[in-house]
């Protein structure tokens, strides 16, 4: 079973402890078949406004790069999901104004299709919507 984990759980992991002791237990268990989507490593970079977070960044994701396990997603990806918003947008048209974090979600779910992976997220609006239309693994934590 391949992993992918949406920003928002590394996000959680790094600020609350609880959750940390149980996604580090989590992780390890899963580290071989964990793999990192570009898009996720570019949302987690576009919050890292201090040092401390910066370096979060880093650490967390080099040993993704190092052994080539990123998720980067395709032009097959980019075309699909933009097929997808459409469809989308007519099931809730409310959701026009998120449209940068559903391209971003979307992309995140067809990048891990290609490579078969199971998405763990906390957001179960936004992906469970995002099922309707495209079928895909996910666990919404």
């Amino acid at each position: 079973m391949k992993v992918l984990f949406d920003s928002n759980v590394y996000i959680k992991s790094w600020h609350d402890q609880e959750f940390t002791r149980w996604y580090e237990t989590f992780a390890r268990d899963l580290r071989p078949q964990t793999y990192a989507s570009a898009v996720v490593v570019g949302e987690c970079w576009a919050g890292a406004r201090d040092k401390v977070g910066r370096q979060l960044v880093l650490q967390v994701f080099a040993p993704f790069e190092r052994t080539g396990r990123m998720v980067i997603p395709l032009y097959s990806d980019w075309k699909e999901a933009g097929q997808l918003i459409p469809k989308l947008f007519d099931l809730s048209p409310t959701l026009r104004s998120k449209l940068g974090s559903l391209w971003n979600d979307l992309l995140i779910v067809l990048s891990s299709l290609r490579i078969g992976a199971t998405v763990y997220t906390f957001n179960r609006q936004d992906f469970e919507l995002i099922r309707t239309v495209k079928s895909f693994s996910l666990v919404v934590l």
